[in-house]
């Protein structure tokens, strides 16, 4: 906690949990265990202990815009003849929606 000067909160359910939240002035801490964490700080997120994705890999973004074939189709073979891509680019939708649901305000302010 470099730069933190001491001024911390950390919450807890019990006094002796391992478990708990801390709240630092320069980065956030979920603790499960010692070997299980999520550090968020201004050098990125660290994710630390066994980890568990409850989704399909296709609901799963790299990089905000690419997302992996649905699991079926990772079981073809990809070759010369049939190439099958391992990312398909998919912009984020969710600007794009949200400005067509405010189209008919902006338009009726127009006129």
């Amino acid at each position: 906690m470099a730069g933190s000067k001491g001024r911390y909160k950390i919450w807890k359910a019990t006094k002796d949990s391992e478990a708990g939240f801390m709240a630092a002035p320069d980065a956030s801490y979920m603790i499960g265990s010692k070997q299980a964490f999520i550090a968020v700080g201004k050098t990125g997120t660290t994710i630390s202990g066994p980890t568990s994705f409850l989704t399909t890999s296709e609901n799963l973004r790299y990089a905000g815009m690419f997302a992996s074939p649905p699991d079926f189709i990772n079981l073809l073979p990809s070759t010369l003849v049939s190439p099958i891509p391992q990312r398909l680019p998919i912009p984020p939708m969710a600007f794009a929606t949200s400005m067509i649901q405010s189209l008919p305000f902006i338009l009726a302010g127009l006129a």
